[in-house]
């Protein structure tokens, strides 16, 4: 079976819990988090600027569960121009 978190070049298996201060592989001082929709609220991971190397904040086998989570979750984007002019919800 596929692995969703196999996708994405994450490097190592060190965990991040907090925003590094500099990538381990380039020493890039520009990191930023990454948030995916439906599979945890906040950051899941962190990526290098520079050499776009995903870090991880959780374990492999976390981050997948929460991967497969938003697996789950269907983004209709045929409507999205519409939904824009519409006040949040």
């Amino acid at each position: 079976m596929s692995k969703i978190i196999d996708k994405f070049d994450i490097r190592g298996s060190k965990t991040f819990r907090k925003r590094p201060e500099k990538c381990p592989y380039c020493e890039c001082s520009s990191i930023h988090s990454v948030e995916i929709l439906g599979a945890y609220e906040g950051a899941l991971m962190w990526e290098c600027d520079y050499c776009h190397a995903f870090l991880l904040r959780f374990t492999k086998r976390t981050t997948e569960k929460h991967l497969q989570k938003a697996k789950k979750l269907l983004i209709d984007v045929s409507n999205w121009e519409e939904l824009w002019e519409q006040l949040p919800n």
